[in-house]
């Protein structure tokens, strides 16, 4: 079922699952604040809790919350490279749901530019969850139809928003802030 920007933000308020286009393949989102919903989304993905979420931002303000303290090197270097098809990994600040870091100090961020995840941000009220619309394993989602089929029949699948794929051909290179390291070129 295809749903518009709207429909999508009250769906995520509601606490349900929504897929919507990003930079490179569909990807499914929740509020990332709803332990309900992670937990829902990590079943019908049939991802093991321990990987960890992205959350997606149109802001430095709707991603600030998630991080703790930074160094005003390490600070530089996202402000530097956001926003952009570019998902770091940071510090976590206190009180972000384990299920979002795969309980570890870090959680991944990404400050998007891309224009229909931007618009669900903003209608939504802040950074939602993107992670790739797949079943775990198995090859991301790169049409609506494919995600349609994929997760028909989930009660907490509220719909695939309308929109376009950002052009770029492989899923957002993550990298490490403190480390430096490449985790996804």
């Amino acid at each position: 079922m295809m749903i518009d920007t709207i429909q999508a933000a009250r769906a995520l308020k509601d606490g349900k699952v929504v897929a919507y286009p990003t930079e490179a393949v569909y990807g499914l989102g929740c509020d990332p604040m709803n332990e309900a919903a992670l937990e829902y989304l990590a079943m019908m993905k049939q991802r093991p809790e321990n990987m960890g979420l992205i959350v997606v931002g149109s802001s430095w303000q709707q991603l600030v919350s998630y991080m703790s303290a930074l160094s005003e090197l390490h600070h530089a270097a996202l402000v530097s490279s956001w926003p952009d098809a570019l998902t770091w990994i940071v510090p976590v600040a206190q009180g972000v749901p384990a299920a979002l870091t795969g309980g570890r100090d870090t959680i991944a961020l990404r400050w998007t530019k891309h224009p229909d995840v931007c618009a669900l941000c903003d209608a939504f009220g802040g950074a939602i969850v993107s992670t790739s619309a797949n079943v775990h394993g198995q090859s991301p989602c790169l049409s609506a139809m494919c995600v349609t089929e994929t997760f028909v029949g989930f009660s907490e699948f509220a719909g695939v928003l309308n929109g376009e794929l950002g052009g770029h051909a492989r899923p957002t290179p993550i990298r490490d802030l403190t480390t430096g390291d490449w985790v996804r070129t």
